[in-house]
Order: C-alpha cells, then sequence, then structure tokens
C-alpha cells in the first residue's frame, strides 16, 4: 500500500469501478485499484470529483490538500469512530 500523490497542473482525480484515475485533458494518466492505496496527496492546482470523494471515504483513506510551495491546506479524513452506532445512542 502506498500514499498517491498527484502534482501536475489540470489533473484530476476521478473514480471508475474501484480504481482510481488521474486524468489530464480527457487523457488517463494512472489508474490505481483503491485497495493498493492509504492516502493521496493533491498537490497544487489538482482537482476531484464527487464519486471519487465518496470512495476515499468508503474505503477509509484520507485526502490531503497540499499548495505548490508545500504548505497543508487541508485534510479530509473519514470518521475514525468504529462505536458511532453506540455513541448515537447515548445522545439520545
Amino acid at each position: 500500500m502506498s500514499t498517491l500523490y498527484v502534482t501536475e497542473p489540470g489533473a484530476r482525480i476521478e473514480k471508475e469501478y474501484h480504481r482510481l484515475l488521474v486524468t489530464k485533458d480527457d487523457e488517463v494518466l494512472l489508474r490505481v485499484p483503491l485497495r493498493k492505496i492509504t492516502a493521496v496527496v493533491l498537490v497544487g492546482r489538482v482537482g476531484t470529483t464527487t464519486p471519487a470523494l465518496h470512495a476515499l471515504l468508503n474505503n477509509r483513506i484520507p485526502l490531503m490538500l497540499v499548495s505548490r510551495t508545500g504548505k497543508l491546506l487541508g485534510r479530509l479524513r473519514p470518521p475514525t469512530a468504529s462505536n458511532l452506532p453506540l455513541r448515537q445512542e447515548q445522545f439520545r
């Protein structure tokens, strides 16, 4: 398992079945099975689709957005609580 770094300006992350695609100008640059990814880092002007974000969250894969200079801009992480139903009951 490894971290997927996408640094190509104008590239985009898309979902295709159980894979992530890195595309640019309708050309597929890379296909990676979700099971081989532990994290995704988007550097600079790189985009993503909502289905790709859902796939990352559903597969518990975090996403980091980093500026071209290396500054962390933000992070998207799946929930960490495995006892969510218990917490919901406690809240009621």
